[in-house]
């Protein structure tokens, strides 16, 4: 059990997804590759009889035995799952599945390499009915037990792409009739759901430099929240828990 804890031996191809409504999230996601579940017995009583069909390994530990598989402090609320990271699907994929939809909203992140970030931008994203969210191959991170953590189970039901051109993407956004907004502390004009269609593309850029050149260049609108002069930024996943609010209330006026 103690090599199995180990946090020195963890697969370097596995994550570790911790704390309960992240791992619970995750057991009830068909498309997760679960490999094993390490927990207390209180907590695996309870699991129990919230998923009485789960059939996983499962290791019985006390709390100190699971505080070494995780960095110190780590809170993992005595219940921490292996898992075999999610696959990034195709921009094809998530243009065919929104298709069946009458709005759609994709969230793509420029080069955002924090994962507590993405994690929080994820859990918004599902939250307002994001259909997806799209990262660059570099310079932005993989899943892992951070983004699970702070995206709070949204990153089981919220489809991740990985794309190496993100130029690229954007015109086979734009070609399938997605309007792409940008979020730019430097634009003239002001964020507003007057900007919106049925179709949207929300980029947010690095948390240091904001979109880069091309990335701009490539957008149909480039917009700035507005704020108190006294503050220079938004943090990026507040900036875009706004963006995706103003979308949200488009959608409802035009219901």
């Amino acid at each position: 059990m103690d090599k199995i804890l180990n946090k020195k031996n963890s697969s370097t191809t596995n994550i570790l997804i911790y704390g309960r409504h992240p791992v619970i999230s995750a057991l009830q996601n068909p498309k997760r590759k679960c490999k094993a579940l390490f927990t207390t017995h209180s907590i695996w009583r309870e699991l129990q009889q919230k998923l009485p069909d789960i059939d996983i390994k499962v290791n019985i530990c006390e709390a100190h035995q699971l505080d070494r598989m995780l960095s110190f402090g780590v809170n993992h609320q005595n219940i921490i799952l292996e898992s075999a990271p999610l696959s990034s699907i195709s921009i094809e994929e998530i243009i065919s599945e929104a298709a069946q939809k009458p709005t759609s909203c994709i969230v793509i992140l420029d080069q955002v390499t924090d994962p507590h970030n993405v994690g929080a931008i994820m859990r918004s994203a599902a939250a307002f009915s994001a259909d997806a969210i799209i990262l660059t191959e570099n310079n932005s991170p993989k899943e892992n037990n951070t983004i699970a953590k702070c995206s709070a189970g949204a990153v089981e039901n919220l489809p991740m792409s990985y794309v190496t051109n993100l130029s690229n993407c954007i015109k086979t956004l734009k070609k399938a009739g997605y309007w792409i907004v940008g979020l730019d502390g430097h634009s003239k004009q002001i964020l507003s759901s007057t900007i919106f269609s049925d179709k949207i593309a929300i980029i947010l850029g690095s948390e240091d430099q904001g979109m880069r050149k091309l990335t701009k260049e490539n957008c149909d609108y480039l917009v700035k929240i507005s704020i108190s002069s006294n503050l220079e930024s938004l943090n990026v996943s507040n900036a875009a828990s706004i963006a995706l609010y103003e979308y949200s209330r488009y959608i409802t006026s035009t219901k």
